[in-house]
């Protein structure tokens, strides 16, 4: 493993896009406005407003103003219970249908886990679980790390371990543990459990994944800074995220330099504004594997990890998007 310089370890904002925490700031501003404005406020304003008594008008707006607080709190509340509620069975549903990684027991996995924590400084406990995704009865993404409190849970499906060589789980290990590092994981678990037991909710689900869609990515950006980092392979990073779109069995049949000319053409055509624009909602493993090409050429990264191996199969096609579009 690629020795990374020690700054990174007390600095994790150098992962972490620009954008991110004002994103996160004005999605929540959203979520907390929705409901006061569903709740009635134009129509209170207009009540307040029809009052002439100047004396009455405060006393209406005082009233207003304790109703739609107590109103917010206690939307908040029964949210966070319901989103806490719902993470927990999850992952007790998870952890019973699942074998954790330790010294022990699939022990290769648990080295590699161990040295990706180290690389990132990562304090909190974390637990490495492989589980067969087929028997769940919710869908699970083939690696996700979920938790509400300390211990979170890393869950990977067992499927993919068998597709990928250690160096490209350790790249997936190390995207994970950079949640845990630039503390995404809770946030992430609210989404998980919107899009599960409270997705049924006519609405609620959908709203709240595409509201945190923007958000979703950065996060998922930044982490995938941070798994270069500790992996420090970049054809590692590559042959992971391909093998997450195409699978293992047919990953050995892509034609590289087709692949790169087709993921940069597909950014670069007109129509595909609206993609453009709405650059933040691309999680898809090649458009990821894009930003970290731009990420590997700054001086950042080359100060971290001077010693990389940023080698790869059709480097020249990938490496034309240039290091500028690594904060995009």
């Amino acid at each position: 493993m690629t020795t990374a310089h020690p700054n990174h370890r007390a600095r994790p904002s150098i992962y972490r896009h620009w954008l991110e925490a004002p994103v996160l700031f004005f999605t929540f501003l959203i979520l907390i406005a929705t409901p006061l404005l569903l709740g009635g406020l134009n129509a209170a304003l207009q009540a307040l407003a029809a009052e002439s008594d100047p004396n009455q008008r405060t006393l209406v707006a005082i009233v207003l103003a304790v109703v739609f607080a107590l109103f917010l709190v206690a939307g908040i509340v029964a949210a966070i219970f319901m989103t806490l509620w719902s993470a927990r069975r999850r992952l007790n549903q998870l952890r019973r249908g699942a074998v954790r990684v330790g010294p022990a027991q699939f022990p290769a996995l648990h080295a590699e886990a161990q040295a990706v924590r180290a690389a990132l400084a990562v304090t909190k406990r974390v637990e490495v679980y492989l589980v067969d995704g087929r028997w769940l009865s919710r869908p699970i993404a083939p690696i996700s790390v979920l938790g509400v409190t300390s211990p979170y849970a890393i869950v990977i499906d067992a499927a993919l371990v068998q597709e990928m060589s250690l160096a490209e789980l350790r790249f997936l290990l190390a995207v994970e543990y950079g949640h845990v590092r630039l503390g995404h994981v809770r946030i992430l678990t609210m989404i998980d459990a919107v899009s599960g037991s409270l997705g049924r909710v006519p609405f609620v689900g959908g709203f709240v994944r595409v509201l945190f869609s923007a958000w979703t990515y950065l996060a998922t950006y930044s982490a995938d800074r941070a798994g270069l980092v500790a992996g420090g392979n970049l054809a590692a990073a590559y042959s992971a995220l391909g093998k997450l779109a195409v699978g293992g069995a047919l990953w050995g049949e892509i034609n590289h330099q087709a692949l790169a000319q087709q993921a940069l053409r597909q950014r670069g055509r007109f129509f595909d504004l609206g993609n453009r624009l709405t650059a933040p909602f691309d999680t898809q493993p090649m458009g990821r594997f894009q930003r970290l090409v731009a990420f590997s050429a700054t001086p950042t990264f080359r100060s971290l990890c001077p010693d990389a191996d940023l080698s790869l199969p059709g480097a020249e096609a990938w490496q034309t998007r240039t290091a500028d579009d690594a904060d995009r």
